[in-house]
């Protein structure tokens, strides 16, 4: 067992339950607290004890394993470039993609012509792009099954048709 970690107390045979209602399957569970905030569920069924990790909703947000950066620039100064490099200076060690349709590499990243064309799903979309962009790269990102999106734009349009795109982002 690790060091520091709560353990609670094992629910009794056929006790184990999801949102569903009752796991027959399952003989018993445990739900472990780590130190540093991650749940662990420990299960245990027909002689065979497994321990999986649940991670927090917002983790993919606060603490991605993978970031897609849509709208990634080679270009030195502009946002789209700036931002791969904090992420690296950061000490990101997940897996780190560049999207942009216009670029074959950005700053050593093979760039992918959209987030849908990603080897995997990512934890974290970061949204570089133009107001007019944002929202159907924010579709595509969830189409894409990315967890988590960070927007950098102001997300208001002059002549914008109602609701404003802020109000539809929300939604």
């Amino acid at each position: 067992m690790i060091a520091g970690v709560k353990v609670l107390p094992r629910r009794g045979p056929g006790k184990a339950r999801d949102r569903r209602g009752k796991l027959p399957w399952l003989g018993w569970a445990r739900l472990v607290y780590h130190p540093r905030g991650r749940r662990l569920i420990r299960v245990g069924c027909r002689g065979v004890d497994i321990v999986v990790e649940t991670r927090h909703r917002l983790a993919p947000l606060l603490e991605p394993r993978s970031i897609a950066i849509v709208g990634a620039s080679p270009k030195q100064g502009t946002p789209g470039n700036r931002i791969i490099g904090e992420v690296l200076r950061g000490g990101f060690t997940g897996a780190l993609h560049a999207v942009n349709p216009n670029y074959d590499e950005v700053e050593g990243l093979t760039s992918y012509p959209s987030i849908g064309d990603l080897p995997e799903a990512v934890d974290l979309a970061i949204l570089m792009v133009a107001n007019h962009r944002v929202e159907e790269q924010l579709a595509a990102a969830i189409d894409a099954g990315a967890q988590a999106a960070a927007i950098f734009s102001s997300c208001v349009m002059e002549g914008d048709r109602a609701p404003a795109l802020l109000e539809r982002l929300g939604r």
